[in-house]
């Protein structure tokens, strides 16, 4: 979501989407995906009973399991189309004139747009603009996913609240100014982000620092967390490749269990289960190993100024 553009003021603070921040981003946004789908997966069992794990995906023939890819891929594209309209609704409903598109955040993400070029809006009113496709789609997702019950439905909510991070990155950034400010599309020239008119930032100095080492941490654990994702679907690849496509990794039963993939060539068909305490607390070591390291550099930063 790009907000309005601003005009020939000069602003008195701004919020950045530097290539640093689009990469975090990215990798917050890669994660929260899965965090959802886990999250979602217990929701549906309770509402069903049913455990959801082991996952086991069953197709009569090579064309039918492509087929139920690519109909996966349509569920996460589709999602996009309802989270810029909703965005685009709600500039309406202050005013504006939205207008949508397909850009690049900070020269690494690719990602659906929409903005307008007519005014500012006020801090609580691109509150609402930015929120509102998050809390909308979730929870139109949460009801459906009640009346429906298939995990299917899982994809596209995960897939919303994936990319909701950076809407809800800015609206945390934006928090801290008061309800009085004007803020605005950063102009085309000086990057991407927001631009803040009419007020100042009321944080203190402990408030930085807090938010400082929050981010620093869910930074460190969305990295922690993907790694260890990609890493146990590059050992899935690798045994698919040169052996039976059977990974085990940890007693299933037990307190270490990290991965179960089994496969079934002759029925196409094939069982995941992934040890979510594990996860869990490996991705929480992870970003506090993080948010230490943060805490040191920061620390030498100053000490060399």
């Amino acid at each position: 979501m790009s907000s309005a553009e601003p005009t020939e003021r000069q602003p008195l603070a701004s919020v950045r989407v530097t290539r640093s921040v689009a990469v975090r981003l990215g990798v917050v946004s890669t994660a929260s995906f899965f965090w959802s789908v886990a999250l979602l997966g217990v929701v549906l069992e309770v509402i069903t009973g049913r455990a959801l794990e082991p996952i086991t995906v069953v197709a009569s023939s090579p064309l039918e399991l492509l087929v139920g890819v690519l109909f996966v891929i349509v569920l996460l594209v589709l999602v996009v189309v309802p989270h810029e309209l909703l965005h685009g609704l709600a500039m309406t409903r202050y005013g504006a004139a939205p207008s949508y598109g397909v850009g690049v955040s900070g020269f690494v993400r690719p990602h659906a747009y929409v903005q307008s070029s007519e005014l500012a809006f006020t801090r609580n009113q691109l509150l609402v603009i930015l929120l509102i496709p998050f809390v909308v789609i979730t929870a139109t997702g949460l009801v459906l996913l009640a009346v429906v019950q298939s995990p299917l439905l899982l994809v596209p909510i995960a897939a919303n609240v994936a990319g909701s991070v950076s809407d809800l990155w800015m609206a945390a950034a934006i928090l801290r100014y008061p309800s009085s400010a004007r803020i605005a599309g950063l102009p085309t020239d000086r990057g991407q982000g927001l631009a803040v008119y009419d007020a100042a930032s009321r944080r203190s100095s402990r408030r930085r620092s807090l938010e400082r080492r929050l981010a620093a941490f869910v930074t460190g654990a969305a990295v922690t967390f993907t790694l260890l994702v990609f890493g146990l679907f590059t050992v899935v690849v690798t045994s698919l490749i040169v052996g039976s496509g059977d990974v085990v990794l940890g007693d299933p039963g037990g307190t270490w269990f990290l991965l179960r993939h089994e496969l079934d060539p002759d029925e196409y068909a094939v069982s995941v289960e992934l040890g979510g305490p594990v996860l869990v607390a490996s991705s929480t070591l992870g970003g506090l190993a993080w948010a230490a390291g943060s805490a040191v550099v920061h620390a030498v930063s100053r000490a060399e100024s």
